[in-house]
């Protein structure tokens, strides 16, 4: 019977050992014969999952869209600057031969979803965001959407409500399944997770005032408000649901940009410009947009539908030429000294006298506004060639008003405006 066992046994060890070689589980087999430490083949998987290789094709691929020059010199900078984007843009510039800035927007892999909704003295323009077309299309998506625009409107937003807000990360925390884990960490390559996206400051640079953008603290007044269904009912906050339809859908759905603004005085137009709808206030990208009409209420009389379409041709042309800022007062003084500081430098080695390379720093620094603030831009929505500032004052003309453009904003899904956020 001894003798039995002992064949049975080694006859059982030799299958065992042919079937780890051939299976795909062979490694399971390797690592309990040849005593390997399980954490060094668990390092050698993360290790694969976060490459450092992937993250610096993403920030080659990004400094080339900004800056339109070669692989070669993209790479060279950022090598140069370790890695640091912002340092490698201006390398880039500094050290080709044409140092015009070339584009405002990049590309950026992300599905959604932008809304815009105005209610009395107020209005909103915020971008949901999934991983999915088919998610975002959902009708449980569509609907969370509008429950943001409401919840977002009929409430306020202000920094003083911050103090009673609730730290929606530790809801999120509770919430979030181990699926939606292991999903963030193997589509993102270790990017941050929801709950610390949702409470970092992503647009900052309108935060006082009239006008709010998303930074942390009005992030987490937007999370504890109330979620509001079809039925009109109330039984979780938008933090709560925002995590139920992760868990779901199982995609990294989560609240992106977000704009609210509020009439500054009584001759404010509020307008907002939907761009391929899905749903009258829900599409791929959209504007707001704020003009200051002289005595709008009497104008808006007789010539309501006049101003409504022009600042629908308006919007249609920030969507299309993506600008930075209204005018060239309220563009960022830091994106003007950065642009200034490339072009000199970018003429250093010129032998010419002073006046003549300040003339030449200031053609360029003209070009450069014509290119991101709106007001100096070329209309693109006709051949005539002319600014949108005498685009505006030929409208005012012909209708006899007093038309300006106070402010504006535009979201769209898969865009990313490098000047503005």
């Amino acid at each position: 019977m001894k003798l039995f066992y002992f064949f049975l046994l080694t006859f059982l060890n030799d299958y065992i050992i042919a079937f780890c070689f051939k299976s795909t589980q062979s490694s399971h087999f390797i690592l309990s014969v040849g005593g390997c430490n399980r954490n060094s083949i668990n390092h050698i998987k993360k290790n694969r999952l976060y490459s450092t290789g992937n993250d610096h094709l993403k920030l080659l691929k990004y400094v080339r869209e900004v800056t339109n020059a070669s692989i070669q010199l993209c790479n060279k900078a950022l090598k140069e600057c370790n890695n640091d984007v912002d340092k490698a843009i201006e390398h880039v510039r500094k050290n080709t031969k044409s140092s015009t800035f070339v584009s405002t927007n990049i590309k950026v892999k992300k599905e959604g979803l932008v809304a815009s909704q105005i209610k009395d003295d107020k209005i909103v323009l915020l971008e949901l965001l999934t991983d999915s077309d088919f998610v975002a299309r959902n009708k449980m998506f569509v609907q969370f959407v509008y429950s943001l625009l409401n919840v977002t409107l009929n409430n306020d937003l202000s920094t003083e409500n911050c103090k009673n807000s609730v730290d929606n990360t530790k809801i999120e925390d509770n919430i979030k399944s181990e699926d939606n884990i292991k999903s963030e960490e193997n589509n993102n390559n270790g990017d941050n997770k929801i709950s610390e996206h949702n409470t970092k400051c992503l647009d900052s640079y309108h935060t006082s005032g009239n006008i709010l953008s998303n930074n942390n603290n009005i992030m987490d007044v937007i999370l504890s408000l109330p979620y509001v269904d079809e039925e009109n009912k109330s039984s979780s906050t938008i933090g709560e649901q925002l995590n139920y339809l992760r868990n779901i859908f199982r995609e990294d759905i989560k609240i992106g940009r977000f704009s609210k603004y509020t009439k500054k005085n009584p001759n404010e137009f509020l307008h907002y410009y939907i761009h391929n709808k899905l749903d009258d206030n829900v599409g791929l990208s959209g504007v707001l947009l704020v003009l200051h009409i002289d005595n709008l209420d009497e104008i808006l009389k007789t010539k309501k539908e006049d101003i409504v379409n022009f600042a629908n041709d308006l919007s249609m042309h920030i969507i299309s030429a993506k600008p930075a800022s209204v005018s060239i007062d309220t563009l960022n003084p830091k994106i003007t000294k950065k642009e200034m500081d490339i072009i000199r430098d970018g003429l250093k080695d010129m032998k010419k006298p002073e006046n003549i390379l300040n003339n030449m720093i200031q053609g360029k620094m003209k070009k450069f506004y014509s290119s991101i603030v709106f007001l100096e831009q070329e209309y693109m929505l006709d051949e005539t060639k002319r600014k949108v500032s005498q685009v505006i004052k030929d409208f005012g003309k012909g209708q006899n008003i007093n038309i300006s453009v106070n402010h504006f904003n535009y979201f769209a899904i898969g865009e990313k405006n490098v000047l503005m956020e």
